[in-house]
């Protein structure tokens, strides 16, 4: 057994990391005849790699990080009401869509927390013309159902969609 300098674990002698702190274990000499020396490797993190951000910069590296978080916030916000009065209205297919949009917005909100601005990017030009499309349709639709054209979701849409088309640049020019 190999004991963990960070914290004390017993580890079994064929791991490299501690499993329980994910610091680099001390490599115990084996009772093997000696073999030429293998060229020197750069140590290993002494945290494990699934806790670790590679080749991602920090919000404080990135000035438009805040504008991008501003330009998902509003979108969500609106499909968040879009949610309730389509529900009141008996707009069924509407709030499925809202419901959906927010759902994905929410997980596009996430990815821009841990700084992963090419999954964000993608969800927020999906949910942007995905959002101005269903206006659009969504224009006709509610006239044949209602006999009042849905103005006040094409708007809707076509704003929350504006906001995300220009998150989605944001992040294309991080």
């Amino acid at each position: 057994m190999t004991y963990c300098t960070q914290c004390g674990e017993k580890n079994p002698d064929t791991t490299k990391f501690c499993m329980k702190c994910g610091a680099v274990l001390p490599v115990s000499k084996p009772a093997q005849p000696a073999r030429p020396a293998a060229p020197s490797k750069p140590t290993s993190p002494s945290k494990p790699v699934s806790h670790m951000r590679v080749g991602k910069a920090s919000s404080k590296e990135n000035p438009q990080h805040e504008d991008i978080k501003k330009s998902i916030k509003i979108p969500r916000i609106i499909y968040g009401v879009g949610i309730v009065v389509t529900l009141l209205t008996g707009n069924v297919l509407g709030s499925i869509l809202a419901i959906i949009f927010s759902v994905v917005l929410y997980y596009a909100d996430q990815k821009i927390d841990d700084l992963d601005y090419g999954g964000a990017k993608m969800m927020c030009l999906a949910v942007g013309v995905a959002g101005i499309a269903a206006g659009v349709v969504g224009l006709p639709v509610g006239m044949e159902m209602t006999g009042v054209p849905d103005v006040p979701g094409l708007i809707l849409n076509l704003v929350a969609g504006g906001y995300l088309i220009y998150a989605h640049k944001l992040m294309a020019s991080s």
